[in-house]
């Protein structure tokens, strides 16, 4: 079973870790797409924007200082039979010069090369009189861009000669010419811009001059991101819920093979602690039958109230066990009654203590069942004296009990219990080793046994008392709490709660 487990949960993360690698790749494979298809868009733009430039200067004829222009000289462009764009000057004369002969290819975006074509044409016509302005440029290649949905924070358009020397500068780039205080107060407003900082996109719109526009804007990595961000998020996510589901997997199964460790030790506890009892009264059985003749009364009715003692001891231990079962903890009847709680502690301490003082109840569980002797003392403090609490005697006695017996085992050589009382509370503390901050929170689990020394428990135990302090004291309407330090002790405190009139302090 165990094997078939380890098998399959490491086939999960090997399938896990695969769809992980797969899924990086196939993200890869998309940022690049995404990347080329915006590098596409971008230079797109930039071509339609000299249309719309062309345009804007037909348009706008009267804002431009127009210069003399040769007569008789004009340029023409067209589709030949071979399916380039041929672009062509004529003269009044008749003379024909070959400008550009380029290759249309139809298979990518066609359009664009043809309307690029037709404005290089456009441009042969009119840029000799109508010179081309920066101004609009930058308006005119947004408004492009904004159509693809595409907005990058900052962008500027200047031209470029057959060399790639600035001839016609962005005013984004300008650096103030002196260092006066209005242009000081002038670089501050309007921060100065490098080309050096931003990606450049040429594009060539005057075969004859080879001229060309230069574009700059931001990377855009930032605008790839934007645009996966959906599939980013979303691949984000399961993979938080993949390791939070994993985390837990591991969780529940690290926490039900520690109830299984604490199953097993609470089975090699149990078989200690019940045979012990039994193995004594057996002897003392047995030596009752052996020398009942030889013996005297006295020793006889010895023998036979160790018998009553050890069974006693037996018949309690099981039927502890027995009220574990969380169905029948919730249905255990409580006999209400007024229980003076002075005699009951009193009785109680005195009688941990002699079984503590000549070693009768401290066993190693290594079967050996040597006990070992502590010197015990109490100090009680039950205000009043004649306190008297309405509620379940055989239940608060065995909360008592435990609470009590635990102060003892846990402890030194020497103990000193303290026991404070009032109609509100009631407080067990104790000078003993105390327990770790880190155990503290599952004490009251069922089977839970905190660890002492090399060989994890050194005292005997089931890891089933401190949960039936909690249980009980829930089931009569109470609540505990504990403080401990390590070295110092540890404090039990049961506050008298009473809903539903189930229990009452007088």
């Amino acid at each position: 079973m165990k094997k078939n487990f380890k098998r399959i949960t490491y086939s999960i993360i090997i399938l896990a870790i695969v769809l992980m690698t797969l899924d990086c790749i196939y993200m890869v494979r998309l940022y690049r797409s995404i990347s080329d298809n915006l590098e596409r868009d971008i230079r797109a733009s930039l071509a339609e924007m000299d249309v719309d430039e062309l345009w804007y200067r037909s348009s706008h004829q009267d804002e431009y200082a127009v210069t003399d222009f040769p007569s008789g000289v004009h340029f023409q462009g067209s589709l030949d039979a071979d399916g380039d764009f041929v672009t062509q000057r004529f003269s009044e004369d008749g003379d024909t010069v070959l400008l550009s002969k380029r290759k249309v290819d139809e298979a990518f975006n066609y359009t664009i090369q043809i309307i690029g074509e037709m404005s290089m044409q456009m441009h042969f016509n009119i840029d000799g009189y109508l010179p081309i302005r920066v101004e609009p440029l930058d308006s005119l290649f947004a408004s492009r861009l904004g159509r693809r949905g595409i907005y990058p924070e900052f962008l500027a358009v200047e031209l470029l000669d057959s060399n790639g020397i600035v001839i016609r500068e962005n005013p984004k780039f300008a650096v103030p010419a002196n260092n006066s205080e209005s242009a000081e107060s002038e670089q501050a407003v309007h921060a100065v811009h490098h080309r050096s900082d931003y990606k450049r996109y040429q594009l060539q719109f005057n075969s004859f001059t080879q001229e060309q526009y230069a574009a700059y804007m931001p990377d855009i990595n930032y605008m790839v991101l934007q645009r996966m961000w959906g599939v980013l998020v979303f691949t984000s996510m399961l993979i938080v819920l993949f390791i939070l589901a994993f985390w837990y997997m591991w969780r529940f199964i690290a926490r039900q093979r520690s109830i299984e460790q604490m199953k097993d030790s609470l089975v090699n506890s149990m078989t200690h602690e019940l045979k012990t009892p039994i193995a004594v009264a057996y002897a003392a059985a047995d030596s009752l039958q052996r020398y009942y003749h030889k013996s005297s009364a006295e020793h006889n009715l010895q023998y036979i109230s160790i018998i009553l003692r050890e069974l006693s001891k037996h018949t309690a231990m099981v039927e502890n066990i027995l009220s574990m079962s969380m169905q029948r903890i919730k249905t255990v009847p409580i006999n209400v009654e007024d229980v003076e709680l002075a005699p009951m502690i009193q009785q109680i301490c005195d009688s941990l203590k002699l079984a503590w003082e000549n070693g009768a109840e401290n066993g190693s569980e290594d079967g050996s069942d040597s006990g070992e002797e502590k010197h015990v003392d109490f100090e009680l403090d039950i205000t009043p004296p004649e306190l008297t609490l309405r509620t379940d005697a055989m239940h608060l006695g065995n909360i008592i009990k435990n609470l009590v017996e635990n102060a003892i085992k846990y402890s030194g050589e020497s103990v000193t219990i303290r026991i404070i009382a009032d109609s509100n509370h009631l407080v067990i503390s104790d000078n003993g080793i105390g327990i770790s901050s880190k155990y503290l929170p599952h004490i009251f689990q069922q089977f839970y046994r905190v660890p002492q020394g090399k060989n994890r428990y050194v005292v005997s135990g089931n890891g089933i008392g401190l949960f039936y302090v909690k249980q009980m004291c829930n089931r009569l309407g109470w609540s505990v709490s504990v403080e401990s330090h390590l070295g110092v002790g540890t404090t039990f405190t049961i506050t008298f709660n009473a809903p539903d009139g189930d229990t009452a302090n007088k």
